[in-house]
């Protein structure tokens, strides 16, 4: 007679209510509570591409306002041999297919991601030195967000990069680097380590919520350890996913650098250079310019306008040559 080893046994099943943010925390002695940061419409859920976005746009803002890199900035030895230094960061993103894998010899090996996708997001990184801004995302990066993030985004022109002949459309995140967004930008920052007091905290917290939930379920069932870890372990990871969609959030409801009435400007000057009526265009961006003179892209586009004293060549299709990497 043969026989078969007992069935594993299975945590029993429990069940989590829908993911939504985490409710403020309650007053505490000094009468603050937790700072909650909610998108002004719309569901509070957010694309992974939306994340992305928030999380470089942030990086750049922390970068910036960075206390040892500005104290290494400042280092006496370092300026003498490089007078002016400062630490400036670019992004670019795209999205794209790639393939993963180790490169290298028998003494070194790195991991690498080979794809012309990787090659365009190398090249849209070295432009947004050209445009002068932090962002530079494709058009398949900007597909890919919510409609409520996409809206957040400027159009800023429509290329061919070297090494490939598919025209791409370029978009940046108007973020101010200014004192008020340095500031928020702190807050928010997600590399900031919890104490071991405000970890004890949180996991107590998750412990009440997994007796409040039970309760309210009416399960009078004792569940064992395994269980309870399995469900603190769950619900742990909406708390991470409330809290990335709340610094998601923040990031888009940063102040901008465009106002309004510069991006109206902005846009119909964009529609007039598509359609090669380029006087009209530059125009257009010379009056944005005296609205914001150090705007990246208007300057970038006016020069380009100007050294072809405004002329749109003969079968211009609103696309143009970036010819540096």
């Amino acid at each position: 007679r043969s026989s078969f080893p007992p069935p594993a046994t299975t945590p029993r099943p429990f069940r989590l209510g829908p993911r939504v943010d985490i409710p403020p925390l309650p007053p505490d002695e000094n009468g603050e509570s937790e700072r909650v940061y909610v998108m002004p419409a719309g569901p509070q859920s957010f694309t992974t591409a939306d994340c992305a976005v928030a999380g470089f746009a942030l990086c750049a803002l922390l970068v910036k306002v960075n206390a040892q890199l500005q104290q290494l900035c400042e280092n006496e030895l370092l300026q003498q041999a490089h007078p002016g230094f400062s630490v400036d960061t670019g992004y670019g993103l795209h999205m794209g297919w790639a393939i993963e894998g180790a490169i290298g010899s028998d003494l070194k090996i790195d991991a690498s991601y080979l794809s012309p996708n990787v090659n365009l997001a190398s090249r849209l990184e070295a432009a947004t030195k050209q445009y002068g801004v932090r962002l530079l995302l494709s058009e398949q990066v900007a597909s890919i967000m919510s409609t409520k993030c996409r809206a957040c985004l400027r159009k800023v022109d429509r290329v061919t990069v070297k090494g490939s002949a598919r025209p791409l459309t370029l978009y940046t995140l108007d973020i101010a680097e200014d004192a008020h967004n340095f500031m928020l930008a702190q807050e928010i920052d997600p590399t900031m380590l919890p104490t071991n007091e405000d970890v004890a905290e949180r996991e107590a917290d998750i412990r009440r919520r997994i007796v409040a939930h039970r309760e309210i379920e009416d399960d009078t069932r004792e569940a064992d350890e395994e269980t309870l870890e399995a469900e603190a372990d769950a619900l742990e990871e909406v708390d991470k996913e409330a809290r990335m969609f709340q610094r998601t959030a923040a990031v888009y409801e940063l102040r901008r650098s465009t106002p309004p009435h510069f991006i109206a400007l902005w846009d119909e000057a964009l529609i007039r250079y598509f359609a090669g009526q380029w006087e009209e265009a530059f125009s257009l961006f010379a009056q944005g310019r005296e609205i914001l003179p150090d705007d990246g892209p208007t300057n970038t586009l006016m020069g380009y306008l100007e050294r072809r004293e405004c002329q749109a060549p003969a079968g211009w299709n609103g696309v143009r040559e970036l010819t540096s990497k």
